[in-house]
């Protein structure tokens, strides 16, 4: 895109997004830019955080993850003990109703967990779980299939725990009715959406923490980031994510603005589709040779200019079984070249390389990066530049091919960031028995030492089969108007605007 034209885009996107400000009084509006529009706002439907970020402000769950990532703060549950090594008691938040007056209690919370329980993204979350009781009016027992630490269940809990009103959930349907007029016990209610242009939240003035002091949340899709920062430097809009580094010190220098890093808990990697048995990714001598070819410190110290951590693994060294014994590989462009011809293609290799545009903070630049180290290596690559939606419905329906780049953000424990390797799993791309073997057996365990133990040995299986190139963590980048109190950034990127005010 030439430069007037890219001109000529910005100040139309500029235009619609002060034109959509007008739906509601913009004095009375916080309003927060996001890469992409939802697919849904029925929480059950997707772990894509950007979607949450929407649907979560109006259905709340039971526990959510202090901000650091390292505990957990009590939302619709008040407390909590493990009365025996399968079963976690949860005490619930009593005097709450969701917004169309159905009473939140034990009989809703079973209701909800068990759609949790059903829901096919969170299969590999909860699937340890087996069946949820009522008490007493406000007092439920979570049962795992068999021994299940706290902290295993907890962490289930604060992915997925989403409360749904029964009897309106059963009228419209969980992932029909639900999914584009959501109804909850949150600080926001719903007011519309518009595909593709906004949608609109309002503060619930009976929440049971106390109404927010924000009139109306609206959420924009605004897909590229530098629309997104002059968005922001014209006032047009109040919060932005995924802030491009390009522009980190200007918005930090605006006396009107403040941008922060926060450090970032989602595990980067670049994917290798081993699951067609014609493809030259089905050789793993081939895979082994393409580990040489990518230079993570390379995009750290160039594209994040350091604001990246590197990793050996799919999870980092903070997430319980970690690996300490999995070497960190060097970038070696011609040992790839001759790993490929001692593996039989002397002539390197044609790959498809796919991403997305959007929804990964500098995804693109990165992507083309790795497209250029790749390429030096002596592969020739396809690069397909996916819109984000559709990236994650090839994602889901293991239709992106050869390679790809993405972010996983899991709880910092194992057993969350694993299944995504096992045989059948929605999106996974590599098929191991012995992995599966393994996994299965590891969330049995209690005891820290045995499952740390076992999840060390699904990262040697990982590393030794060459599933997948672990890159990087990085920062997160957010932006906002400098009179915004309330809000910290999570771990979990989730957003939460429950308390913020204006000064």
């Amino acid at each position: 895109m030439n430069a007037r034209k890219y001109l000529l885009t910005l100040a139309s996107l500029l235009v619609l997004v002060g034109h959509l400000a007008a739906a509601q009084p913009r004095d009375q509006s916080f309003i927060v830019a996001q890469a992409a529009d939802t697919r849904g706002l029925s929480p059950l439907s997707s772990t894509n955080q950007q979607e949450k970020n929407i649907s979560n402000q109006v259905v709340e769950r039971l526990v959510q993850w202090t901000p650091d990532g390292t505990g957990f703060v009590p939302v619709l549950a008040e407390s909590w003990v493990q009365t025996a090594d399968d079963t976690l008691q949860i005490n619930l938040r009593q005097g709450v109703s969701f917004t169309n007056g159905e009473p939140f209690d034990a009989s809703a919370a079973k209701y909800s967990l068990e759609k949790m329980l059903a829901a096919t993204p969170y299969a590999s979350f909860v699937g340890f779980i087996d069946h949820v009781d009522v008490v007493a009016d406000h007092t439920i027992n979570v049962v795992a299939k068999g021994p299940a630490s706290q902290g295993l269940l907890l962490n289930a809990l604060a992915m997925g725990s989403f409360q749904y009103p029964p009897v309106y959930t059963e009228e419209v349907g969980l992932l029909e009715g639900f999914a584009t007029k959501p109804i909850g016990t949150g600080p926001f209610s719903f007011v519309e959406w518009v595909k593709d242009d906004h949608i609109t939240l309002q503060a619930n003035p009976d929440y049971w923490g106390g109404a927010p002091k924000v009139a109306y949340l609206v959420f924009r899709p605004i897909t590229e980031s530098a629309a997104r920062v002059a968005a922001l430097e014209a006032g047009d809009v109040d919060f932005i994510i995924d802030v491009p580094l390009a522009s980190f010190a200007r918005l930090n220098a605006n006396p009107d603005l403040v941008a922060i890093a926060s450090p970032g808990g989602r595990a980067y990697s670049l994917t290798i589709t081993t699951l067609d048995p014609n493809s030259p990714l089905a050789n793993v001598e081939v895979r082994r040779a393409l580990q040489y070819a990518v230079d993570p410190d390379g995009i750290i110290e160039f594209i994040l200019q350091g604001h990246g951590s590197r990793l050996t693994q799919v999870v980092a060294p903070t997430t319980f079984g970690f690996n300490p014994d999995i070497p960190q590989l060097s970038y070696d462009p011609q040992k790839t070249r001759d790993m490929l011809a001692a593996a039989g293609y002397p002539n390197g290799l044609n790959l498809n390389f796919d991403y997305a545009i959007s929804g990964y903070p500098l995804g693109k630049e990165i992507s083309e990066f790795i497209a250029s180290q790749l390429e030096e290596a002596g592969v020739t690559v396809n690069q397909n530049v996916l819109e984000y939606g559709e990236y994650l419905n090839r994602l889901v329906t293991l239709r992106l091919v050869d390679l790809f780049y993405g972010g996983s953000l899991t709880p910092p424990d194992a057993q969350f960031a694993y299944p995504a390797y096992t045989c059948g799993f929605r999106y996974s791309y590599f098929c191991n028995e012995q992995y599966d073997t393994i996994f299965r057996g590891a969330s049995l365990l209690v005891d820290d030492a045995e499952r740390t133990a076992a999840y060390q040995q699904l990262a040697q299986i990982l590393y030794d089969q060459a599933a997948v190139i672990p890159l990087f963590t990085m920062d997160d980048f957010w932006a906002h108007r400098a009179d915004l109190e309330g809000w910290v950034p999570m771990r979990d990127q989730f957003l939460d605007f429950t308390h913020i005010s204006l000064r």
